[in-house]
């Protein structure tokens, strides 16, 4: 099986042929590695192209009676896309900026590719992956899908900005307002009221 194994766990299978008969190659049950696709058969063990494929007319492999011919599976790693979303949200206010999407093979750590987009009012936090998981931005990660040609969603995910607001009399006599926590995702905010401010001869118009 060279790493493969049948549905009922074993790694080899046996065919007997006969000498002077064409014969099929046909493997008996489901044959999986986790991560690669099935390419067929070879007799070098570290082979990276088939000598034969499954379901090959094979003749003459061997002319020795109840001789072996030891064919092993070659395997082609599968690789699989990342593919980093951008963002809009209910308003319509897009985001800045396109994070490249990587091509991965099954078995390799890579560190996900730095954000830089930009999202006005907002704090990047990380990635929410189509598996359910979440990452962090530039994150290590492996083995995100094991199909041929797969595709893993990474959708970003976002907080607001939190402010505060802190007021100065600039002189005036009385109390000074509290600051007050502004964030990002509200529209407004309402400036308290200045009661009890004096300035000798001035008025207060606005703050500034």
């Amino acid at each position: 099986g060279n790493g493969g194994k049948f549905s009922d766990g074993k790694k080899n299978c046996k065919q007997t042929l006969k000498y002077g008969e064409t014969e099929t190659l046909r493997v008996q049950g489901e044959f999986k590695r986790t991560g690669y696709t099935f390419v067929g058969w070879s007799t070098n063990k570290k082979a990276r192209y088939a000598e034969y494929k499954d379901g090959s007319s094979v003749r003459n492999l061997s002319s020795k009676n109840n001789g072996n011919v030891n064919l092993y599976a070659v395997w082609k790693v599968n690789t699989y896309s990342i593919v980093f979303l951008s963002d809009e949200d209910s308003d319509g206010y897009e985001t800045y900026g396109i994070v490249d999407t990587m091509v991965v093979p099954y078995g390799k750590s890579v560190k996900l590719n730095r954000n830089i987009m930009e999202f006005n009012g907002y704090c990047f936090t990380g990635w929410k992956c189509s598996n359910g998981k979440t990452y962090k931005d530039g994150a290590t990660v492996k083995n995100l899908s094991s199909k041929p040609n797969g595709l893993v969603i990474m959708e970003p995910t976002w907080k607001d900005h939190i402010y505060t607001v802190k007021f100065n009399i600039n002189g005036a006599s009385g109390k000074t307002p509290d600051p007050i926590t502004c964030s990002s995702s509200k529209d407004s905010v309402t400036i308290p009221k200045a009661t009890g401010l004096e300035f000798a001869g001035r008025e207060l118009i606005y703050w500034s």
